[in-house]
């Protein structure tokens, strides 16, 4: 058994501002995930903010660090995959 878990940080001026998680094992459905909560929170209509992709969240944030993990059930290790 594995678990794969991708993480999105946003960081502004020096502090962490959100984390996102996704626990999809499809690489593309979970950056999805995470491109989604972002537009969610972070969209607005009015001032024509939008996020359809990483590099969207990477153009408009200070720092966005992504980085993935599977876990195995083998002792649990934990392999950092990006």
């Amino acid at each position: 058994m594995k678990l794969t878990i991708t993480t999105l940080v946003i960081v502004e001026e020096g502090q962490v501002q959100d984390v996102y998680h996704s626990l999809e094992d499809n690489q593309e459905k979970a950056y999805q995930k995470i491109i989604d909560m972002i537009e969610d929170e972070y969209g607005d209509e009015e001032n024509n903010t939008h996020f359809k992709s990483i590099q969207d969240i990477e153009d408009y944030f200070e720092i966005v660090h992504i980085e993935i993990q599977e876990l195995t059930s083998i002792g649990f290790k934990t392999a950092i995959l990006k």
